[in-house]
C-alpha cells in the first residue's frame, strides 16, 4: 500500500519485512559481513553446508 503526502510517497509493510529490510541493510553495510554471507551461500549451494535448525529462535510479530 502507498500513501501519498504532501512531503512524498510513504509505504507500510508489516514489522517483519522492516526489520528483515533493517538487517539486510547491516549486512550489505559490511563487506567482511557480506562475504561472510556470500561464501555461506556458495557452500550451501554446493552442498559444503549444512542446514542447522535452531528451534529456539521464537518469530517476532
Amino acid at each position: 500500500m502507498a500513501i501519498v503526502l504532501k512531503l512524498g510517497k510513504a509505504v507500510i509493510i508489516s514489522r517483519r519485512e522492516y526489520e528483515g529490510l533493517l538487517e539486510t541493510i547491516h549486512i550489505m553495510s559490511s563487506p567482511k559481513n557480506y562475504a561472510i554471507l556470500l561464501n555461506s551461500i556458495e557452500d550451501f549451494k554446493t552442498r559444503k553446508g549444512i542446514a542447522v535448525d535452531f528451534p529456539f529462535i521464537q518469530p517476532k510479530d
